[in-house]
């Protein structure tokens, strides 16, 4: 801990004297002592709208060109692949085949329930608030049916819900 103790003048001039460590210096210690300037940054020039809409031209153009990857068939999971053996299988017992095809529709049915959900999220951050224009009693408002159906019906279609 260091503090600073101003002396009376000397030869016209003031000094400070610096008590740090119970050790008396006349100059700031080293940690004390000025910063250094950082070097002042170069500005870079800012884009020009022309050279902005060149730079977009450009990319669109390069999107055009390339060729559109059409997605294939995904391959077999586990179990489309078990199930082909099995039922290709003359011998195989009907209780394994049933438990094959009862793993299969779980599968298939948690794999529509994930996509129903990300489906939905995508619709509800569309949908805008519905006013509350009806009353009841004068105890609370509600938004009328006709109007959920008119906010949720358009943007519910674009997204496959009927």
């Amino acid at each position: 801990m260091s503090e600073k103790v101003v002396s009376p003048k000397k030869d016209g001039e003031q000094v400070d004297l610096i008590l740090s460590d119970g050790k008396i210096t006349d100059g700031p210690p080293p940690a004390q002592s000025k910063k250094k300037k950082a070097a002042p940054r170069k500005k870079t020039p800012l884009p020009t709208a022309a050279e902005v809409a060149t730079e977009r031209a450009d990319q669109e153009a390069e999107e055009a060109q390339a060729p559109a990857i059409i997605p294939g068939p995904s391959p077999p999971t586990v179990i489309e692949r078990m199930m082909e053996k099995v039922i290709g299988n003359p011998d195989v017992d009907v209780d394994k085949l049933e438990r094959v095809i009862a793993i299969y529709e779980k599968e298939r049915d948690d794999k529509r329930r994930v996509e129903f959900h990300a489906h939905f999220a995508e619709m509800q951050a569309e949908i805008e608030p519905v006013a509350r224009t009806k009353n009841v009693d004068d105890k609370f408002d509600y938004a009328p049916i006709e109007g959920i159906v008119e906010a949720v019906g358009k943007i519910g279609n674009g997204h496959g819900f009927s």
